[in-house]
């Protein structure tokens, strides 16, 4: 039996991946992505996505809402709203 080679492989999956981190929202708004509840702020979560095209809404059932589409490709730094 031949002894087996290791190959050491490293990988930033961040880099494949959209990322969303929503900063301050004052009072407070629900955090939808293309059209899916995320959670509700105040929060420390980030979304994570596929890379491509996303909606990205707050809202807030007393106040004036965001909404932005953004496309997001390889490599893109955390998007903060």
């Amino acid at each position: 039996m031949k002894p087996v080679d290791t190959l050491r492989v490293s990988v930033d999956l961040n880099n494949f991946l959209a990322r969303v981190k929503i900063v301050a929202v004052k009072p407070w708004a629900d955090v939808y992505v293309d059209g899916n509840l995320q959670f509700r702020t105040p929060s420390t979560e980030v979304i994570y996505l596929p890379l491509g095209k996303h909606a990205i809404e707050l809202r807030h059932p007393e106040l004036d809402g965001f909404y932005k589409e953004i496309v997001f490709k390889e490599g893109d730094p955390v998007y903060e709203v």
